[in-house]
């Protein structure tokens, strides 16, 4: 099988599901922030039997499930994992996730700021193609 055709079309079945998800009722799903010494943790609390599409990370970071099962479905992986539950997340991962009982899960970001909207900025990419500018930017400027 030919890695770049799987990986597209794993991003095709994501972003499918994600047009799907928004076209449900949406559940409310806590965040907390929590900023420390040069780290930025976001915390969500997600019920049981939702469904999650995350956004595209710009940066490596850790993920951790804290409570609960969850089904992880990326480029990167699909796993069905139970809390605890740590693991490196690369630069470009969205993710589809499902909870099968209540879940905490967090992503740690290494990063100063603590302006929310700037965090989403700096941390998200709203497309696969700005990912690839933000990369090509970063590799030019070393």
């Amino acid at each position: 099988m030919n890695i770049i055709n799987n990986q597209v079309d794993l991003r095709k079945n994501i972003a499918h599901l994600e047009s799907e998800v928004m076209e449900l009722d949406q559940v409310d799903i806590p965040i907390k922030h929590y900023f420390a010494n040069g780290f930025y943790a976001r915390e969500m609390s997600m019920p049981a039997d939702a469904v999650v599409v995350g956004k595209i990370h710009k940066s490596e970071h850790l993920c951790v499930v804290s409570q609960g099962e969850i089904e992880i479905v990326s480029e990167e992986k699909k796993e069905r994992v139970k809390a605890p539950y740590t693991y490196v997340s690369k630069p470009g991962a969205k993710r589809a996730l499902y909870a099968f009982s209540d879940v905490v899960w967090t992503t740690i970001h290494m990063t100063d700021e603590k302006d929310i909207e700037q965090l989403e900025r700096d941390l998200i990419a709203e497309s696969y193609q700005q990912l690839e500018n933000y990369e090509a930017i970063k590799l030019c400027h070393g």
